[in-house]
């Protein structure tokens, strides 16, 4: 290996490049003085060109196939070009030509290290580096000017270090290529990299900025591996087109448009990586799949734009942040979405809005203080799991138009709408508990919508608790209300089958209209009104249950039909209040109430095996009613029953003891009695005014005043009963105005009044 000198001014020395390649053997290495060399040269041989001080070529080069070359400290002028060949180029200079490439090379080799690539061509499609099936490896270089920098076609591209700026298109324009990229700066361009037709890239620790007209990086039918890096200043930052990209520890920031866009099957991976600041959405996909682990999304201003916005994609999210965005924080259509350990915070629009799909969130946190948090329409179905909505501006969940979804272990606090909000769709709730709700409208509302309830809580609602609306149907058990200030459960037009009830406080238990409902075990305490009001047709039946502390009736009915069984009514304003119903009542208890027990208008009773007790005025008011009783007792009230106005009453085994004013008065009406004992008032056992009396095998005993007071031309029939006046001179009944009482056929009087 010799050492051959190229120098004009060298005694000894080749005048010229192409002189010293003629006379250089294999492995010769020429040394280049400082000069411009205007020559053509063509590198037959392996030999390395070592310049000294400012060598330039202003000739093309020429690199022959199957050479192995070193160029080192020389600036090149124009053309270089290779085939089949490998050239080592060090501390080198490219100029650039105004029309061509600057190194066109196939099926080579180049290494290039410390090497600079300037140039202001402004032709179309000319690169500094136009290669095909080619292996190029760069090592601290820098591209500055040009239309690409980088055009590969079948390459293999490794880059550390490197920076590429002021392309006019792009700095990297990759076909079937593959890319490794570490430690390298690409800025100001229209677009950083594109690759097509199955290019390969990994880059890492790289910085890619101010890419304002277009997209950083460009995928179609290629795949990326992206690790470390931070984009910044772009239209856009990535589009995917039938492409893979996995993402990790990634900053994107700063963009006029979309940040992502993945379309056409694309699969888009990301873990640790942030998108911030962008105009428009953070991510946009297109039938693709979104995977993103330990993210952050925010601050996204572009108007009506979701951060996350996609149509017939996969998406899954886990624990990552999406907050502040000035519309919705994801808007997804026909899209399979998994959400779980996501916070969502301060979006100016719903926070997650779905249009047909499925939808799978859990252990989530919604805080939606300028909107709603959860939107799902057109038969989007799913599950809602874990998660905690702490505060809307607007509805927390609303689900719409034939949804199907289960809500389970949810927490739901302070929203301006509903909790959640049901309309025509199918809802399962389980363990659900709503608390602080202060807007005016239900907590829950439900409407046209099969539901299926177990546990739910609902406390301190300003508004109803929870509404049933327009032919809702369902079942609901294990339900807790406290400390609700209107209505807790309100039916309108609807059914329902409710099982272990707790009401505590509110202005009704219960507020049903037009419905069917079914109650097994309710606890119903301190409503302001009413425990429960039925009322227009509705139906009951209600099997165990306790009401107490109402101050108004334990409950009322309008016009509806009720089976009631093992219930008692205590310490309410009366106890139960009808008109216009029809009632079975048995087994139960009435007690204590501060006015009336029952107040019966224009109603048919039927009561087996109940108790009457210490109400304090009247324990059973019936006007135009029709009354069946059968084993009932009364005792300690003010009076025992009231019949007003053309009620008809049969009593068997009837029980009315210790009553402070008549035990029985009637009015216009009729009543007969069998087996009864009616006794130990401090007034008259019965007083009558134009009524019709009959009863057998009845006792009338202890009465302060008289057995019977009678008037207005009432009849008394008595057989084999048992008359027995307290004062033992009595004869035990007392009779105006052509009133008479006959026991077994005789009749029995008293001197009337005058």
């Amino acid at each position: 290996m010799a050492t051959l000198y190229v120098s004009r001014y060298k005694e000894g020395a080749y005048q010229s490049l192409l002189e010293a390649l003629e006379h250089a053997e294999d492995n010769d290495c020429l040394e280049v003085s400082a000069g411009i060399y205007d020559e053509v040269l063509v590198l037959r041989k392996p030999v390395t060109i070592h310049g000294h001080g400012a060598v330039c070529i202003i000739g093309d080069l020429v690199v022959a196939p199957n050479v192995k070359a070193t160029v080192q400290n020389l600036h090149f002028e124009n053309v270089l070009e290779m085939k089949e060949a490998t050239v080592h180029f060090e501390n080198c200079c490219f100029a650039g030509n105004y029309t061509e490439h600057t190194i066109l090379a196939q099926n080579s080799t180049i290494n290039l290290t410390d090497c600079y690539f300037e140039s202001s061509a402004k032709e179309a499609n000319k690169a500094f580096l136009a290669v095909a099936q080619s292996t190029i490896n760069l090592s601290k270089c820098q591209f500055n000017g040009k239309y690409y920098a980088i055009f590969a076609k079948e390459c293999q591209l490794t880059i550390d270090h490197t920076l590429f700026k002021n392309q006019l298109k792009t700095h990297l324009y990759m076909e079937e290529s593959q890319l490794t990229s570490t430690h390298s700066r690409f800025q100001q361009a229209v677009q950083a990299i594109v690759a097509t037709k199955k290019t390969t890239l990994n880059i890492s620790t790289s910085y890619f900025s101010e890419h304002t007209m277009g997209t950083q990086i460009e995928l179609a039918q290629s795949s990326m591996i992206l690790t470390n890096s931070q984009f910044q200043k772009a239209k856009q930052h990535l589009i995917l087109i039938d492409s893979q990209a996995s993402v990790s520890a990634t900053l994107f920031t700063e963009t006029t448009d979309t940040q992502i866009t993945a379309s056409q099957n694309s699969t888009f991976r990301a873990k640790h990586m942030e998108l911030t600041y962008g105009e428009h959405h953070a991510i946009l996909g297109q039938n693709s799949a979104i995977y993103l682990t330990e993210c952050k999304i925010m601050e996204h201003k572009g108007k009506e734009k979701a951060q996350i916005q996609l149509n017939h994609c996969q998406l899954h999210i886990d624990n990552t942040a999406i907050y502040r965005g000035s519309h919705r924080a994801i808007f997804a259509t026909q899209s399979e979405l998994s959400i779980s350990t996501t916070h969502f915070m301060t979006h100016r629009g719903v926070q997650l809005e779905a249009v047909g799909g499925n939808c799978k969130l859990t252990a989530c946190e919604f805080q939606s203080e300028l909107a709603s948090a959860i939107l799902l329409a057109e038969q989007v179905t799913g599950t809602i799991n874990d998660c905690a909505f702490i505060i809307a501006a607007k509805n927390h969940i609303t689900l719409a138009a034939k949804c199907d979804i289960d809500i389970t272990h949810c927490r739901f606090d302070r929203c301006g709408g509903n909790a959640i909000n049901v309309n025509n769709s199918a809802i399962r709730l389980q363990n659900i508990i709503v608390m602080g709700h202060p807007s005016n409208f239900p907590a829950i509302f439900l409407a046209q919508t099969q539901f299926k309830i177990d546990i739910l809580q609902i406390s301190n609602s300003n508004a109803i608790a929870l509404q049933i609306n327009d032919r809702s149907s369902g079942t609901a058990e294990n339900l807790t209300f406290h400390n609700n200030m209107d209505i807790n459960i309100d039916l309108l037009n609807s059914e329902a089958i409710f099982k272990n009830l707790t009401l505590y406080d509110g202005t009704y238990g219960i507020y049903a209209n037009n419905s069917k409902l079914t109650i097994n075990n309710i606890e119903c305490e301190n409503q302001k009104l009413d425990g429960i009001r039925c009322l227009e047709n509705g139906h009951l039946l209600l099997t165990q249950g306790k009401f107490s502390g109402a101050n108004q009736y334990g409950l009322a009915s309008e016009y509806c039909t009720l089976s009631l069984e093992h219930v008692n009514f205590i310490n309410n304003g009366s106890g139960i209040y009808t008109k216009g119903a029809t009632v079975t009542l048995n087994d139960s208890q009435i007690s204590k109430n501060k006015q009336h027990g029952i107040c019966a208008i224009s109603s048919s009773f039927n009561l087996l095996d109940v108790l009457f007790s210490q109400n304090l005025a009247i324990q059973f008011d019936a006007t135009r009613s029709t009354l069946q009783l059968q084993q009932i007792h009364f005792n300690n009230g003010g009076t025992a029953l009231a019949l007003t106005n053309k009620v008809n009453a049969t009593f068997n085994m009837v029980t009315c003891t210790d009553h402070l004013h008549p035990t029985i008065t009637i009015d216009q009406s009729t009543l007969i009695g069998k087996k009864c004992f009616i006794a130990g008032g401090a007034d008259y056992g019965v007083r009558g005014k134009s009524s019709q009396i009959t009863f057998t095998d009845s006792t009338f005993k202890q009465h302060e005043k008289d057995e019977f007071y009678l008037e207005g031309d009432s009849e008394a029939v008595l057989t084999e009963c048992e008359i027995a006046p307290k004062r033992a001179n009595e004869r035990g009944a007392t009779l105006f105005d052509n009133s008479t009482v006959s026991l077994n056929g005789y009749m029995m009087y008293r001197k009337r009044s005058s």
